[in-house]
């Protein structure tokens, strides 16, 4: 029996990256899929074909979460491309109005009764 592999080196193999981000409640959502989908476009190491997508993925407490899907030829470059989108996804975001939110909680203070306090005192 004779065995033929015809595997290319790790460096040739093209590769996905997953960029999460969230946007305010508030954002206009055709905006934020175009602007994700440009920052990702306009990197040199992204490849065309396929194409950057992106979705909407779930509604978080406060924030619509995205996610954008974009090839690379090779994952050599993969840490350095994620980090130049992310900027580029941050200045785009600034200059058009989207905001990126940071999560927020409320606190509801209740009044107790004084005897309370004095049992917990004990």
């Amino acid at each position: 029996m004779h065995i033929t592999s015809n595997t290319l080196p790790r460096t040739y193999c093209k590769t996905i990256i997953e960029i999460d981000v969230g946007v305010c409640y508030q954002s206009d959502l055709q905006t934020v899929i175009h602007t994700l989908i440009e920052a990702a476009s306009e990197h040199p190491d992204v490849l065309r074909d396929p194409a950057p997508k992106t979705w909407l993925l779930s509604f978080g407490d406060s924030s619509w979460n995205m996610r954008l899907l974009v090839w690379l030829n090779s994952p050599k470059n993969r840490m350095q491309v994620i980090s130049d989108v992310n900027c580029a996804i941050v200045e785009k975001f600034r200059s058009c109005g989207v905001e990126i939110p940071f999560s927020q909680r409320d606190l509801h203070l209740k009044t107790f009764p004084m005897s309370w306090a004095a049992d917990a005192q004990r």
